[in-house]
């Protein structure tokens, strides 16, 4: 996938749900809307994930390593590798194993080892 980074801050889309920090790195998940990440060394952004729902936004952000997990509002759970910004969506009923992650502040599942 091709990311295609802006100079400056995002504009203010709508509330943000969450926000990650790592390292120059800013990430918000936004209320219906999509993760967007700020590189403070780079001074720009760009977007990272965007549901394929409207009403399905992201609602959590962890970091495991090198992979942003975003979990939403009933579309699942989505996996960006940092590195290659590869996207990989797990839905709620998908197989998963290792470390705990909590969805939507009610769900439990495991982050998929990938």
């Amino acid at each position: 996938m091709t990311i295609r980074r802006f100079k400056g801050e995002p504009a203010e889309q709508s509330s943000t749900n969450d926000e990650l920090v790592d390292g120059a790195v800013t990430y918000r998940a936004y209320f219906k809307s999509g993760v967007i990440a700020y590189d403070r060394s780079a001074n720009e952004h760009y977007a990272l994930f965007y549901p394929t729902d409207q009403y399905a936004w992201a609602s959590v952000l962890k970091k495991l390593g090198p992979y942003l997990l975003i979990g939403t509002r009933g579309e699942g759970l989505a996996i960006v590798d940092t590195r290659t910004f590869q996207l990989r969506r797990v839905p709620l009923t998908g197989q998963a194993s290792g470390t705990k992650i909590r969805i939507n502040g009610t769900v439990d599942i495991d982050a998929p080892a990938y």
